[in-house]
């Protein structure tokens, strides 16, 4: 498994200059610069340039970098433009993949990576991969030993790291109705955890998951959109003095991304 800690990974909107500029000040574990959902797709090409002179501005000594690009599996071109531009920064250490939905999907990234000198077996580009569907749900293993048989093709210039459950999107494909107990989304939880487990990789829970249930379930870390989610987030995805993890029952009500109220059980990061 992936040696790196990632119990929050923050996304912050690749085309807000004002959020980008505050999150040289974040402590999470991994900062997700994203050029998906949050970017509007008129100022797609815009958002790449300020993600690149956002990660070259990024404190030496921070967070893990990584950049949320877009779907492979439904915009390949975009996501190819979008690696061209942002590894033009030597600070990028993960790449989000959307939607992933095929090994071919990982094709574009590995491509990228083996293009450049940075990224060596020693020290490769982390892949975090986002199961959005119940195709995608149901062929991750089979998905993932391609992945790991292609490997030597790619040079070992990029790793798999952790598997994401998106599960606004998941709901959304396969028409389960959100509970208040999150009842009806246990079943992909846990089948996510256990390929996660079985393949060596992480397990992210997504931003309604409250922090005790999450880890409860072996999830490893969180996605969250505020600064002030973080410390209950880690406390949450760390071993107590006992070496277990805390239980914690959590109901945030804030401001949400850098200042804007929103209920976080209930939204994500729109379009800037």
């Amino acid at each position: 498994m992936d040696a790196r800690v990632r119990r929050s990974l923050m996304y912050v909107p690749g085309s807000s200059e004002k959020m980008l500029v505050k999150s040289r000040h974040v402590a999470a574990d991994t900062l997700v610069y994203d050029l998906e959902d949050s970017v509007a797709q008129h100022r797609k090409g815009a958002a790449q340039h300020m993600v690149l002179q956002a990660l070259q501005a990024a404190p030496e000594q921070g967070p893990e970098l990584a950049v949320r690009i877009n779907a492979p599996s439904m915009q390949r071109d975009l996501a190819k433009e979008d690696l061209e531009v942002v590894l033009q920064s030597h600070r990028v250490q993960a790449i989000v993949v959307p939607k992933w939905e095929s090994v071919d999907d990982l094709d574009v990234v590995a491509e990228a990576a083996r293009s450049l000198t940075q990224y060596t077996p020693s020290a490769p580009l982390a892949l975090v991969l986002s199961i959005e569907s119940a195709c995608a749900l149901l062929h991750m293993p089979q998905m993932l030993t391609e992945a790991k048989a292609r490997m030597e093709a790619w040079e070992h210039r990029v790793s798999l790291a952790a598997l994401l459950f998106a599960s606004e999107d998941y709901c959304a494909a396969t028409r389960i109705q959100r509970t208040r107990d999150r009842q009806s989304l246990l079943f992909p939880r846990s089948q996510l955890v256990t390929t996660a487990r079985a393949y060596g990789l992480q397990a992210i829970a997504y931003l309604e998951e409250e922090c005790r249930d999450g880890a409860h379930l072996g999830f490893d870390g969180k996605q969250v959109i505020h600064p002030a989610q973080l410390d209950t987030v880690h406390t949450a995805f760390s071993p107590s003095e006992e070496g277990t993890l805390p239980s914690l029952t959590q109901t945030w009500a804030l401001r949400g991304p850098f200042g804007r109220r929103t209920n976080v059980a209930r939204r994500t990061t729109k379009a800037q």
